[in-house]
C-alpha cells in the first residue's frame, strides 16, 4: 500500500521526463538508483521496459536492473 502512495505521489509531483533525464548518462547513476528499490526481477522488468520507452540510456538501465534483484534482501532471509 506505501509503494502506491509513493509511486502516484511521485507520478503527480515530478515531471514526466525528470526519470529519464535523471538516469541518462553513464551507468552509475542508474546501480545508484537501484539502492533505495531493491526490487525482484517479476517487479523490475516493467519498470525497465517503461524507462527504456521513455528514453533513459542502455548503459544506465542495465546497471539498474541487473542492481535492483542483486540487493533485494527478501531471498536472502528465509
Amino acid at each position: 500500500m506505501a509503494a502506491l502512495v509513493i509511486a502516484v505521489a511521485i507520478q503527480a509531483l515530478l515531471p514526466r521526463r525528470w526519470p529519464a533525464r535523471a538516469l541518462s548518462g553513464p551507468g552509475l547513476r542508474g546501480g545508484l538508483a537501484s539502492f533505495p528499490c531493491m526490487m525482484c526481477t517479476c517487479c523490475s522488468a516493467p519498470l525497465t521496459v517503461t524507462l527504456r520507452r521513455e528514453g533513459v540510456s542502455l548503459r544506465s538501465l542495465l546497471a539498474h536492473w541487473v542492481g535492483d534483484p542483486t540487493l533485494n534482501p527478501a531471498p536472502l532471509g528465509g
